[in-house]
């Protein structure tokens, strides 16, 4: 706020400057005038917000520039001093909104309640404005409401083109130039399970938002700084272009310092108010399939859009996990996945697949290995890694390190020493040669055991016999043919190993109450 002293008598206007502290409430210069001249000329140059005039400037002809002074400054308030006037005097001042009246010399006292009174019925004013335009909670949220407009323009919520988002932008008091290009950076954490562990995900996003605006950003407290669920965009005017990626640079710093976040920045190109949506599409886009993180600060164009291929597991991996040296897995999907990033060959949805042919992988594993495969979700430190393994070749090597030192490590448990890896050689054996005839005497040269020592042995640990665990896998095998595929019922016993197919039919019924064919029935009934 401005304020002009207005007075002949210099050693009045004077005082009245020095008598009350006027930027405790809120002026921020204070103005002298002691001739009509002087007024005239800082009339034309500024504008105010008080004018405390002096009776001197009360006459017909200076009241005059009280009026053009009025005209040019049509909210602003006026305290005159001195005598009260009377008559055509008394009239004009009335219908130039006059506040109040005071006689000289002015007292302090009276001076700041005349004063309080005018700031009183300002802030009063402004808060009804800003109720009828905004709502009654525009000014404990007026920041947030602007927020909300540039995270819903970015979300492609508010449509049209540069009229109609200037429009609504004017709505909330937001200043948009719908001729200026913007420039957009996208935030994202790259160890931000790590960092969510520790700071929580609001606290996190927060924390980088206030860093992004003290660092980035002109101003510190800028709406143009927004959280969009788990990322931090911001926006740059024109002014600030050309010192982004140095800006950025440093906001890697803070932000490591700080709050030991790891982030990665994607700058757009320069855009348009009606851009702004796309350009969070694509730098989104371009963020989650950027698996190698290996520029910190990255510039994405159109140039850098990439085209996807779809990714095959080799199937020569299958048997490195059935190998000796099962770890080896990990080193040969990273350079597998390295290379195909190097080759711009990979893609959020490519990963994705990717990661559920590598859980098949190792459900496979586990079914012959007679493990539970449900166990790689139930183990709360695979799951967590499981969810974040997509948005780096990091994450993703740390999920299958993980796995497959899980699912090796629960082997190694169930193989043990003595009878309990006896036990294992019959059940990978068994389901190695189910078509086959089997017999003690072949699984007794298997383990090197006598058969009457291995079928104790057998039972003890598994609690049934070799014979009933040989027709439990031959009956599951059976039924789960039923289930998947439309072969023969014959075809299927021969699968289970059993050539006769009256003698499979008849055990299939013992075992299950219902003959194959009733079994497909059934399922066909969906019963």
């Amino acid at each position: 706020m401005n304020l002009l002293i207005m007075d002949k008598d210099v050693t009045e206007a004077r005082r009245l400057r020095k008598l009350l502290d006027w930027e405790k409430l809120g002026f921020d210069a204070v103005y002298t005038a002691y001739s009509q001249e002087a007024f005239g000329g800082i009339a034309k140059e500024k504008t105010f917000d008080l004018l405390i005039c002096g009776e001197s400037f009360m006459d017909k002809v200076r009241l005059k520039w009280v009026e053009e002074f009025r005209q040019n400054n049509e909210r602003a308030e006026i305290i005159f001093t001195g005598t009260r006037p009377e008559g055509e005097n008394l009239r004009t001042l009335f219908h130039l909104g006059t506040a109040d009246f005071l006689q000289k010399p002015v007292k302090k006292e009276d001076l700041a309640e005349a004063v309080e009174l005018i700031l009183q019925r300002a802030e009063k004013r402004k808060k009804e404005e800003q109720e009828q335009r905004y709502g009654k909670y525009w000014e404990r949220n007026h920041v947030l409401i602007q927020e909300v407009f540039w995270k819903n323009l970015c979300l492609n919520r508010i449509g049209g083109g540069p009229e109609e988002l200037s429009a609504a932008a004017a709505q909330v008091n937001v200043a948009m130039e719908k001729d200026s290009p913007y420039r957009m950076i996208l935030i994202t954490v790259k160890n931000q399970d790590e960092m969510y562990s520790v700071w929580g995900e609001d606290a996190c996003q927060a924390a980088i938002q206030n860093l992004a605006r003290a660092v980035v950003k002109k101003k510190g407290a800028s709406s143009k700084v927004i959280v969009i669920y788990t990322r931090v965009v911001i926006l740059l005017d024109e002014d600030e272009f050309g010192t982004e990626r140095k800006k950025c640079q440093r906001l890697l710093e803070v932000c490591r310092k700080e709050l030991g976040a790891e982030i990665l920045c994607y700058l757009s190109e320069d855009i348009f108010c009606e851009e702004l949506s796309s350009t969070y599409s694509a730098l989104l886009e371009y963020s989650k399939d950027d698996v190698l993180q290996q520029e910190s600060v990255t510039r994405v164009d159109r140039s850098r859009q990439r085209s996807w291929g779809g990714i095959e597991i080799p199937s020569e991996w299958s048997s490195i996990l059935y190998g000796s040296r099962p770890q080896n897995l990990v080193k040969v999907v990273r350079d597998y996945l390295i290379a195909l990033g190097k080759a711009g060959a990979l893609s959020e949805r490519s990963i994705r697949i990717f990661q559920q042919d590598m859980l098949q992988l190792f459900f496979t594993y586990m079914e012959k290995k007679e493990l539970r495969a449900h166990e790689l979700y139930d183990n709360p430190e695979i799951y967590k890694l499981y969810k974040i393994a997509i948005l780096s070749i990091d994450g993703m090597c740390r999920w299958v390190k993980t796995c497959t030192d899980y699912i090796t490590g629960q082997l190694s448990k169930k193989s043990g020493s003595g009878d309990e890896r006896c036990v294992r050689q019959v059940k990978d054996y068994i389901r190695s040669h189910l078509k086959e005839e089997i017999t003690m005497e072949m699984l007794s040269q298997v383990t090197f055991l006598n058969p009457d020592y291995l079928t104790r042995v057998f039972k003890r640990q598994t609690g049934m016999s070799v014979k009933e665990y040989l027709m439990k896998k031959r009956m599951e095998t059976a039924r789960n043919l039923l289930q998947t595929t439309a072969d023969s019922v014959s075809e299927i016993g021969a699968e289970a190993g059993y050539d006769n197919c009256s003698y499979f039919i008849k055990l299939f019924r013992k075992y299950y109450g219902q003959t194959p064919k009733q079994f497909r029935k059934s399922l066909q009934n969906g019963k």
